[in-house]
């Protein structure tokens, strides 16, 4: 049985007893265990133990885990589909519920993953634990594709921000949402939650339902988000180059089998030369 993980029990339900403790797999940037506790009344619950550690380009683990855990209070008391937060045990750790479901996408998702993140775009952002805003793709697309690498400037055509900075999951993508009878149950892991432009989301989506379905299946989640909230394509088509490339520069970070990095990675180079070929962008 894992120390750590008695101890934060203890402290957190002070009486109850680890019944059993499962690690689970997936982020590299939290160490997440699955844990059945005894209570003293003889009841049981299922939690879920999420630690957060140190990662390059993020920032430091005791503000993500504070910032996480005070944005899942809020969520949750709003009504959103995210894990009850049940303790935080400073200074990296928080512990939720743990939601019944798994991350397999039924088949037909688009829909339900549309009006969920509508749902969240939709939250007033007055009040939320956040600072970080993020708007524009283009500092990073300039650092990635300088200009010897294209033929065409980028800033003008990109154009910038109109709207207003609303609340961004930042990770939106399958592996963080939890399905039950073809409905979402759950989405997880709010760690790099931020506020900005809603495509980021959208964007982020699009990229990864494409490497685990196909394009069809992108492409019907963006027409069932626009039905339901106003998308501006022409910017999209930056924010998918975004997310094509990001992965690309970074994924060797996540702790990936070799068979699984190679997968992902053959993937968005896809994605990125869809991206690139739909901006009338060519690499030189």
């Amino acid at each position: 049985m894992n120390d750590d993980i008695e101890a934060i029990v203890q402290r957190l339900f002070p009486g109850a007893r680890v019944v059993d403790a499962v690690r689970l797999t997936g982020g590299a940037s939290a160490v997440v265990t699955a844990v059945t506790l005894a209570r003293t009344d003889g009841g049981e619950e299922r939690v879920v133990v999420r630690r957060h550690r140190e990662v390059a380009g993020k920032s430091a683990p005791a503000a993500r885990a504070e910032r996480e855990f005070a944005l899942l209070r809020l969520l949750h008391s709003r009504g959103l589909p995210v894990p009850r937060p049940r303790g935080f045990d400073a200074p990296t750790t928080l512990v939720v519920d743990r939601v019944a479901g798994d991350t397999t996408l039924p088949a037909h998702p688009e829909a339900a993953l549309a009006t969920a993140l509508v749902a969240i775009h939709r939250v007033d952002p007055i009040g939320l634990p956040l600072s970080d805003v993020f708007t524009d793709p283009m500092p990073s697309l300039e650092e990635w594709f300088p200009d010897r690498a294209l033929d065409t400037p980028m800033r003008e055509r990109c154009g910038a921000f109109a709207g207003h900075p609303c609340l961004l999951h930042a990770d939106y993508w399958p592996g963080n949402v939890l399905w039950e009878n073809d409905r979402i149950a759950a989405v997880l892991d709010w760690e790099d939650a931020c506020l900005g432009d809603p495509l980021v989301d959208v964007a982020c989506m699009r990229s990864e339902l494409f490497r685990l379905a196909d394009a069809a299946t992108a492409a019907r989640f963006t027409d069932a988000y626009a039905a339901r909230a106003a998308v501006d394509r022409s910017r999209l088509r930056w924010w998918d180059l975004f997310m094509a490339t990001a992965p690309l520069l970074f994924m060797h970070g996540w702790a990936l089998a070799p068979d699984e990095l190679e997968s992902r990675r053959s993937s968005f180079v896809q994605w990125q030369a869809m991206a690139l070929e739909a901006l009338g962008l060519r690499r030189a």
